[in-house]
């Protein structure tokens, strides 16, 4: 019974280590857009980049604000 328990906690683990890496690529290439250009004119970027994001990733940005 041990046995399984730790099998299935190893499965779950798995998952959760898969589930992170793809939420970490997600926020690597989310704070990408943050990046400065050399002139420091990137703001339009910025808006563009926020006007493509999912509502739940905009609403995100606005709690954090509050």
């Amino acid at each position: 019974q041990a046995t399984q328990q730790n099998a299935a906690l190893v499965e779950e683990m798995a998952a959760a280590a898969s589930s992170l890496k793809g939420q970490a690529q997600d926020l690597v290439q989310a704070v990408a857009v943050f990046k400065l250009d050399d002139n420091g004119d990137s703001g339009h970027e910025v808006m563009s980049a926020l006007a493509r994001a999912p509502s739940s990733s905009v609403a995100l940005l606005h709690s954090h604000r509050h």
